[in-house]
């Protein structure tokens, strides 16, 4: 199992080439290229930055295993899937495949009405463009606020979530499980229930920590999630995939100076949690 990491804070502090440098350097087996801050604008030539950033990547004998799609608003003022937006994606997705990564993770949409057929036709509408950039799209399991409180969204049930992923053509679509959404009360499934649900569904993972109330992207260990029993539930499991961080969040409440360190021992945090 891979001990992957994301490209997000480390990227917005010292520019992308930068921080798959530094990345490398520290010692993780692969990247995970986040879209939140450098996403694939239409007014620039992004195909060019890809292989840059894919050049960088190659001299450094590191890959990226996957990305993550920026998640804006999907729909327009019509309460229909907005053409600007899904382009936006589209973007992603072309990004994504130059960097030659495995998947990316594309958002499912949380509605009040025709949720699950919308969903449908969105990622269908994405289906070719992952065909042509060999990349595979892996839905994430989702939480919102209700009424000031942590709640449901897509995909936060595990029988939802297997259904979203059955729906689709295998080949192009999986899941991402997402371990501190499903830690957090109230939001649906339990990680355990969502492991035994999805089966070999299941691809990627996102994880970190948080204290099981709100959405905090903390390292692991830091919070109260049970890391022996995830680890062991998604070995029972037969989970293949690799050990993805998704801590940026945290690791933005450092000063700049500390990100090396700060990130030296999240990789021995992950190596800890790969032999469990």
């Amino acid at each position: 199992m891979k001990v992957v990491t994301h490209t997000d804070a480390l990227a917005e502090a010292f520019g992308e080439n930068e921080a798959v440098k530094m990345l490398s350097g520290i010692g993780f087996d692969a990247l995970d290229y986040s879209m939140f801050v450098g996403y694939p604008k239409e007014d620039e030539d992004y195909k060019e930055r890809a292989y840059t950033l894919k050049k960088t990547a190659d001299s450094c004998n590191i890959t990226f295993e996957q990305a993550h799609a920026p998640f804006p608003g999907m729909l327009d003022e019509n309460g229909r899937l907005s053409e600007k937006r899904i382009d936006m994606i589209v973007r992603a997705i072309e990004f994504a495949g130059i960097l030659d990564a495995k998947y990316i993770v594309v958002h499912p949409l949380t509605l009040k009405e025709n949720q699950k057929e919308v969903n449908f036709e969105y990622y269908n509408m994405l289906l070719p463009h992952c065909q042509k950039s060999n990349i595979k799209i892996v839905l994430e399991n989702m939480w919102g606020w209700h009424d000031g409180n942590a709640g449901p969204a897509a995909c936060s049930e595990g029988a939802e979530f297997a259904e979203y992923v059955d729906m689709l053509d295998k080949n192009w679509f999986a899941a991402c499980l997402d371990i501190g959404h499903s830690s957090m009360k109230n939001t649906g499934s339990t990680v355990f229930e969502m492991i035994n649900a999805l089966g070999g569904r299941l691809e990627c993972l996102h994880v970190h920590d948080n204290d099981l109330k709100d959405d905090l992207h903390m390292f692991p260990y830091l919070g109260s999630v049970d890391w022996n029993a995830v680890m062991s539930a998604l070995k029972k499991s037969g989970y293949t995939g690799n050990l993805t961080f998704e801590c940026d969040g945290f690791l933005r409440r450092y000063p700049k100076e500390l990100y090396l360190p700060v990130l030296k021992m999240l990789l021995a945090v992950g190596r800890q949690l790969v032999k469990i």
